[in-house]
Parts: structure tokens; sequence; C-alpha cells
């Protein structure tokens, strides 16, 4: 397990495969597609012509012959040791230890999470497997020897190889070893994959280790941000649930509250239904007593009268009765007597049951007064309640009026006080009562002229105050919405200087600045000036396109993008002024000294009229395009630092740092500054670039934000015409139903008079 040397050989076989695999003139391809007849003995032959194979003869060449020395310290030591001459000890190397150092290279960062998924990986793409393929079982000593295979001294191979081995020992002494064995193994000495893990991550370059620091770093963010999010999430709900219950809990005081008072005024109304039907029961009761003792007196004397009647007439009779005839007379007249007194107690029979039916008829109204009673004091609560919320509705409307309308009202009725007092005198003739007249109507029209007045005064205010409340929630939602995005804009920017940081180190950004170098220095090269590209020479001397440069380098230098100025400037007609001009670059943001600002425009100005001294300063916006398009053309990209351009007093290209006012002459143009310049221009370049996308985001933003405020105002017009429109139907309704019982009552007055008439009219007959 101690191999020689192992410090310096490790790290010189990572240091190898990483330059292949950045080697930036290789042909594709990868060193685990590396074939060979018998991976166990591959000579630098076989080796240089399968990488020439997989990487191209450049790549074979330069490092064929490294990567062979740099495997074949442990393949020599090994023959040695086994007795061959130092002369003859075979030149071969193990191209599984090859191809495992590749992909061990490739899978360290996936070692900081799962170090036990990555070794079984290894030592399944390196071991021999004896089972026939299967891959579930391999030898002991390869299992050992990947589990050192980031390892670069002995105490670190002792770490992982050593104490794997004496895991697996405690298991099994075969030679070969089962997955699942070796997974127990791996199980028992958890230190081994701890300081597998730790070896893997040791081997990472800083780039990598800093990628790999920054990943957890968002995993823990996003891992914060979702708690917070949770914690806000279970807050709001908890809020709205308590706003909830309070409002039920309200309504229901208010309902409860209404229901007792219903049930007040129905108990109130039923017992004075009672009482009325009781009261009337006992009067008919008094009057039943009444009646019956008068009519036994009438009867007692009636009876008295019949039978002295009686009496006396059967004096007579028995005076008078002289013969047969007479008497058969008489016994026909008791007949026709006794026939009489049946036809009157039929008639009593009669009557008393229709007093019965009355009776049972009285009892059957009283019950229907009850229920209709009660009926009616439901439908008057309800009517009150509607026309009590309707009133308070219109009290609350009407408040403003009240107030405002107070001290005209007053003025009003003292006047009409006045004129009331003046017609509680004697008219004495036709012109007083003309002029009185005359009078009333002016007072009635300048009534009705103040209350108009009065109106239009309260709708006007109402207006205003609708105006101002409209632009403060329109300032407010622009100042959150600036807000927001100015948050978002500070994180763009803070994540693009990191990656320009990174970016820096690369081989891209290098091949990239010397690319940008190169033209500079050709342009800067005698040899290669020429006077064929005249639109570069009359640009780089323009001073319009000079001064549109340093404009676009101090919008740069404030966050601004040049897409922002054009859209304020396309809102201005053209030709745009030097007022509206400053005014644009403030809202954008940009505050310039007033004679810096003087000097761009006057700049841009002059290039417009091609004058010297232009009696009235002014741009067109054809013109600042134009402009911008040849100084991103030939003077510098947009959203840059430095320009280069001709100097007009000196007449020479000039390199000009417009954020600090550095100047570089052309003869003092040295490489260092040039590549400073290109490398400072490369990166504000890319941030522009995330400058504009915020840009054209906060512009789709701003506009979903106005459309859902319009919707919102228009879904609320909505409801409000619908809820008149519902009102207006409510109140037709009303109207109907109130006609409806108008009439009933007409018809239940004419007919009551009707039977009274008629009732009155039998009883005079």
């Amino acid at each position: 397990m101690n191999r020689p040397g192992v410090s310096s050989s490790e790290r010189d076989r990572w240091r190898k495969i990483r330059a292949i695999t950045s080697f930036p003139h290789r042909k594709g391809g990868s060193l685990a597609n590396l074939s060979f007849p018998d991976s166990t003995r591959v000579d630098a032959t076989s080796l240089a012509r399968s990488l020439a194979f997989e990487f191209g003869r450049e790549t074979a060449d330069r490092f064929g012959g490294r990567l062979h020395s740099a495997f074949l310290e442990d393949d020599a030591g090994t023959a040695s040791s086994s007795g061959w001459p130092e002369d003859e000890v075979p030149r071969y190397v193990d191209a599984r230890a090859i191809i495992s150092t590749y992909r061990a290279v490739v899978l360290a960062p996936a070692a900081f999470h799962d170090p036990t998924k990555v070794y079984l990986r290894l030592l399944q793409d390196y071991a021999l497997e004896p089972d026939g393929g299967t891959g579930c079982r391999s030898l002991v000593s390869d299992a050992v020897k990947m589990a050192s295979i980031a390892a670069v001294s002995a105490d670190e191979i002792e770490s992982t190889s050593g104490r794997l081995c004496q895991s697996i020992r405690r298991l099994s002494s075969e030679p070969v070893i089962s997955r699942d064995t070796l997974i127990k193994a791996l199980e028992a000495c958890p230190e081994v994959m701890a300081n597998f893990r730790a070896q893997m991550v040791a081997r990472l370059t800083s780039d990598q280790r800093l990628d790999l620091l920054g990943k957890e770093e968002d995993k823990a963010l996003r891992a914060f941000q979702r708690q917070s999010g949770k914690i806000v999430g279970a807050k709001r709900r908890h809020f709205f649930l308590r706003r909830h219950i309070r409002r039920v809990f309200a309504a229901w005081r208010l309902y409860l509250r209404v229901a007792t008072h219903a049930n007040q005024r129905r108990k109130r109304e039923v017992l004075r239904a009672w009482l009325f039907a009781v009261k009337l029961i006992n009067r008919a009761q008094l009057f039943t007593t009444l009646s019956n003792a008068s009519n036994d007196q009438a009867r007692g004397r009636r009876s008295l009268q019949k039978l002295l009647k009686n009496v006396s007439i059967m004096k007579r009779i028995r005076q008078c009765f002289t013969s047969d005839a007479e008497k058969d007379m008489r016994a026909s007249l008791g007949h026709l007597r006794i026939f009489r007194r049946k036809v009157i107690a039929r008639r009593a029979f009669s009557s008393w049951i229709s007093f019965c039916m009355r009776g049972r008829q009285h009892d059957l109204a009283v019950r229907w007064c009850e229920t209709k009673r009660t009926r009616r004091a439901f439908h008057r609560f309800h009517t009150y309640t509607k026309s009590e919320i309707r009133s308070r509705k219109v009290a609350r409307r009407a408040l403003i009026q009240q107030q405002s309308l107070l001290k005209h009202l007053e003025h009003v009725e003292a006047s009409a006080l006045t004129n009331r007092a003046g017609s509680s005198r004697v008219q004495h003739s036709l012109h007083e009562k003309k002029e009185q007249a005359r009078q009333q109507d002016e007072a009635r029209a300048r009534l009705k002229n103040l209350r108009a007045e009065q109106d239009r005064v309260i709708i006007s205010e109402q207006r205003s105050r609708r105006r101002q409340r409209v632009e403060n929630e329109r300032r407010l939602r622009e100042e959150q919405f600036k807000a927001e995005w100015a948050a978002k804009k500070v994180e763009a920017e803070t994540q693009c200087l990191k990656r320009n940081e990174s970016w820096k180190l690369t081989p891209e950004f290098k091949a990239l600045q010397q690319k940008k170098l190169k033209e500079i220095q050709r342009q800067l090269s005698i040899t290669q000036a020429s006077t064929s590209d005249r639109e570069r020479e009359s640009a780089i001397t323009s001073q319009g396109v000079i001064s549109y440069s340093i404009l676009d380098a101090h919008l740069a230098n404030a966050g601004i993008t040049p897409d922002e100025l054009f859209r304020r400037l396309d809102q201005l007609a053209s030709p745009i002024n030097s007022v509206p001009f400053q005014s644009a670059l403030v809202s954008c943001g940009l505050v310039l000294d007033a004679a810096v600002f003087e000097e761009i425009f006057s700049g841009i100005s002059i290039a417009q009229h091609n004058q010297s001294k232009p009696t009235d300063l002014s741009v067109r916006l054809e013109d600042l395009v134009e402009l911008r398009r040849l100084s991103a053309t030939y003077v510098a990209q947009e959203g840059t630092r430095w320009k280069l351009y001709v100097e007009p007093t000196h007449q020479q290209l000039v390199l000009h740092n417009v954020v600090s006012g550095e100047q570089t002459l052309e003869r003092k143009m040295k490489t260092k500054r040039i590549k400073l310049a290109v490398g400072e221009n490369l990166q504000d370049h890319e941030l522009l670039k995330v400058r504009s996308e915020l840009f054209v985001e906060r512009c789709k933003a701003h506009r979903a934000m106005e459309e859902h405020h319009a919707a919102n105002s228009i879904q609320s017009l909505y409801y409000q015409w619908s809820g008149r429109q519902q009102i207006k139907k409510q109140r037709w309704r009303l109207e109907r139903r109130r006609l409806l019982q108008l009439r009933t009552r007409q018809a239940v007055a004419v007919m009551l008079i009707q039977k009274r008439f008629r009732a009155r009219h039998r009883d005079k007959e």
C-alpha cells in the first residue's frame, strides 16, 4: 500500500490530467474513451497513438511522454521488486489508473456531497470484474487502491487505504470482495469516506472550490428564503384568520341585536293583539249576559201578560159560549196558536245556530288577525331596517353638503320668514299681491340658483379630491415600483461584477482582450494607416460623435442605459433644445455640471448645424441615433469609460478615461495602458448588457402593472354602475309594491263603505 514518492507523483498526475483537459488545441474527446488491447500493459507508443486518435497529434506529442512517465513509477517499482534487471524493466503503465485518475478529476466536486457514490463509481470503472462482468464483485487490492486515489502523502494513504483494508479483513479474508461486503466495511469505518472526501476536495482548483462554495451558499440562501416565506405565510394566514373571525363576530353581534329587536317588537305586537282580543271577548260576554237577562225579563212579562189575557179570554168564552159552531171556531183558533208557537221555536233554534256560527267565525277572525299582525310587524320591521340603512347612506353622502349649505340655508330661511311675515298682513290691493308673488318667485329662483351653485361647488371639490387621491395613489405606486426595481438593479449589477472578477481569470477573457489590443495597435500603427475608411476618419474627428461618446460614458457611470435616455427623448418634440434635453437627463438620474452639459450639448448641436456658433442650439432625434451608431462603431463600445478619438487641439489620437478624466496621447500609449483600457471596457460592456436586459424587463413589468391597475379601475367602475342599476330595479319593484298595496286598501275601503251603506238601508226598511 505504501507507494514510493507518492507526494510528488500524485500531484504531477493530477496536474497532467488537468493540463490535457484544459489544453486549447486539443480536438475534443475524453480520456475515458481511450481503448487498448490490454489495459494493464500499455507502453508509451500505444498511449501516444491512443491520445492522437482521441485528441489529435499535437496533444499526443506534447503530453504523451509526460503522462506515461507520470504513471510509470508504480509499475516500474513493482517490476524491479519482482526481480527484473534494471536495464530490462518493461516500460508499461496501467491505463486503468490513467482513466480512473481522469474520472476522479471530473467527479471531485461531486465527492463533496456523496463520496461513497463517487468511490463506488471509480471502483466500478477501475476493477477487473472476476464474476463475469456483473459489477457486483471486485478485488480487494483494487478497492484499497481506489480509496487513496487522491492521497498525496503516506499519512493520507494510511487514513484511507489502510483503514479500509483493516475493515475489510475483519469481515472477509478472501482476495475478492462483493459490493454489499464493501458497503458494510465502509459503514463500519466511516472515517474512510470522510478522509476520501477531504482528499478529493483538497485536489480541487481554486475556481472549483469557489464555485462549490457559491452553490452551497445559494442552497443555504434558498432554504432560508423558503423557511422565511413559510413563516411570513403563516403569519399572514393567522392575521387574515383573526380578521375574518373579528368580522364574523361583529356580524353575529349585529345579527343578534337585530334579531333581538325584531323578537321584542313581535312580542309587543302579539301582546297588543291578545289584549285587544281579550277585551273584545269580555265585551261580547258582557253583552251576552245582559241580553240573556233582558230576554228572560221580557219573556216573563210576556208570559204573565199572555196568562192574564188567556184567563180573561176564558172567562169571556165561558160567558159568551153558546153553541157548537162557536166551540169549533174556538178550537181552530187554539190550533193556530199552537202552530204559531212551533214556528217561533223553530226561528229561535235557527237564530241560535247562526249565533254559534258567528262565534266560530269570530274565533277564526281573531286568529287570522294575530297572524296578520305578526306578518305586518315583520314586514314593517324589514321595511324599517332597509329604510334605516338607506337613510344612513343618504345621510353620510349628504353630510358634506349639509355642512357647506348650513350658512346659506339659514340666510334663505330668514328671507322666507320675512316673506311669510309680510304675507300675514292684510293685503288691500292687487298690486301688493302681485308684488308678493313676484318676490316669492324671485326667492325660490335665488334658492334654486344657490342650491345649484352649491351643488356645482361640491361636485368640483369632489372631483378635485378624487384627482388628488388618484394622483397620490399613482405616485405611491410609481415610488414602490421604482424602489423594487432599484433593489433588483443593485443585485443584478453586484452579480455581474462578481462574474466579471471571475471572468478576468479565464482564457476566454484573455483571448478577447488580446484580440481587442491587436485591433487598437493596428489602428495606431503607421504601416496600417489607410484613407479608404473615410467614415471612420470623419467619425473619430467629429465633434458631435466625440461629445456623444463622452455623454455615453457619463450615462454608464450613472448606471443609465442609452435606451432609457432615447425613450425619454422620444416623448419630446423634435428638434430638442437644451432645456428639455437636460430635463430628460435629470429624469433619468444623470445630473451634470452646467459647464460640462453646455460643452456636450453644444458639440452635438454644432455637429447637426455644421456651423461654429449656431444661434439656436437644438438637436434632432434622428441625428442622435446616427451619432450613437458612429460612436459605438468607431470610438468605443456603448457603456465603456475609455474612448479613442482624435483630440481637436493636438490633432492626435487620444485614449480618454471619461470617468477619471485621464488622457493619454498617441505618442505615450503603451501596451500596458491599452491592455488596461481594453479590459475595463470589456467589463463595462458586459455590465451594460445586464442593465439593458433589466431595463427591458422593467418596461414590461411597468406596462403589466399599469394594465392591471386599469383593469381594476374598470372593474370597480362596472361594479358601481351595476349597483346603481340594481338599486333602480329594486326601487321600481318597491314602487310597484306600494302601488298594489294602495290599490288593495282602496278596494277594501270601497267594499267596507258599500257594506255599511247596505246595512244602514236594510235597518231603515
